[in-house]
């Protein structure tokens, strides 16, 4: 059942923008596109000019996966395409023989204008080749009118907006259709493991030879508190997992395989705090650093329901010669080891939203 399920993939589809042009005397706009390392779109680039917009990820590695998201214009209309390929326990690229999901709907007037204030602000620049960036994007790409056929690489006004794109996107997929049959069964399936947990809590069931008071006797004699419990679906599987909060050491993660209690995660000392975020349409298992001088340590691993790593995300800021402990501009922020700068990196961190049990979908645990 945990640890977290799989975002989808990158690649980029490239097409043509429309047949060429007689000469014309030059315009505003393209002696703009022609100066400009750099164009806003609702600035100098309208809405209305914009014919496909295309957001791709992609990992070739282990479990592959590829997912694209496409918004275009089709004789008037505003459509929006998806294609989700997955390639389980083996190595990409992922081909169309491994699409899981794929559609076409036509959006309302109100979804355009939400994806239209999504890329507002937003910056288009010359093409330039994507190479190998070690990552699995996303590439995007924004067509419009007088793109000249190589003005069209985008990137969103903040990291949190492109985070919100991605939410939007989901949002938009159809459900797919499921067996009233399976339903069933998912529910039976999980009310029995919340019966597992709750003889767990309850002490009536033993985890490596402890009680759930014994193993968790440390909170009430060093904190003078009772440990918090609480379910969430870490894993993304459609069943909710235990999570113990050990006060200084982050969560303990419970999970029931096969009709067995497990330990899938937990803290590992005040440097490494296990907790759970959720961003980018996924739930994260974090191990973090926020409590000791000169550093801020964030590391998000998302897992599939049989604990392999799907995705990971480091996030750091370090500051060892700050006087009052906290960073600045002039500090060292990276992104997967990648320098960044100091609003990237605080864009980044806005966009997880740290789960605790008065989150949504949280549930107590009685």
């Amino acid at each position: 059942m945990i640890l977290l399920a799989v975002l989808a993939g990158c690649c980029v589809l490239t097409a043509g923008c429309g047949a060429e042009e007689e000469p014309e005397p030059e315009t505003e706009e393209e002696d703009m596109t022609s100066d400009s390392d750099e164009m806003i779109v609702g600035e100098d680039i309208s809405i209305e000019d914009i014919t496909e917009f295309y957001f791709t990820r992609e990992n070739i590695n282990y479990d592959a996966y590829y997912q694209r998201y496409k918004f275009y214009v089709e004789d008037g209309k505003h459509m929006f395409f998806h294609e989700t390929r997955e390639r389980k326990d083996d190595y990409g690229p992922c081909t169309e023989e491994d699409t899981t999901l794929i559609g076409t709907i036509e959006l309302t007037d109100d979804q355009w204008n939400e994806f239209a204030d999504l890329v507002s602000k937003g910056t288009v620049k010359e093409r330039e080749d994507s190479g190998d960036s070690g990552d699995d994007g996303p590439w995007l790409y924004l067509y419009w009118t007088n793109d000249e056929g190589k003005y069209q690489q985008f990137k969103f006004r903040s990291y949190k907006t492109e985070a919100q794109f991605e939410e939007f996107c989901l949002s938009l997929v159809p459900e797919q259709a499921s067996d009233p049959d399976e339903g069933s069964a998912g529910s039976a399936d999980a009310a029995a493991d919340d019966e597992i947990y709750q003889q767990f809590i309850n002490d009536e069931l033993k985890l490596d030879g402890e009680t759930f008071s014994e193993i968790f006797s440390f909170v009430k004699e060093d904190f003078d508190t009772e440990p918090v419990t609480f379910y969430y679906d870490v894993d993304e599987d459609g069943k909710d997992e235990l999570l113990v909060s050990t006060v200084f050491y982050g969560y303990n993660i419970y999970d029931v395989r096969n009709g067995e209690l497990e330990l899938r995660d937990c803290g590992d000392g005040t440097a490494a705090e296990c907790g759970v975020y959720k961003g980018n349409g996924h739930v994260y298992v974090s191990h973090s650093d926020f409590s000791h001088a000169g550093r801020k340590m964030l590391s998000l691993v998302r897992y599939d329901v049989d604990g392999v790593i799907l995705e990971t995300i480091d996030i750091n800021a370090e500051y060892w010669d700050a006087e009052d402990d906290m960073y600045d501009e002039n500090s060292d922020f990276t992104y997967n080891g990648k320098k960044i700068t100091m609003q990237e990196y605080e864009d980044y961190m806005n966009s997880y939203e740290f789960i605790d049990p008065d989150s949504d979908n949280a549930r107590p645990a009685p």
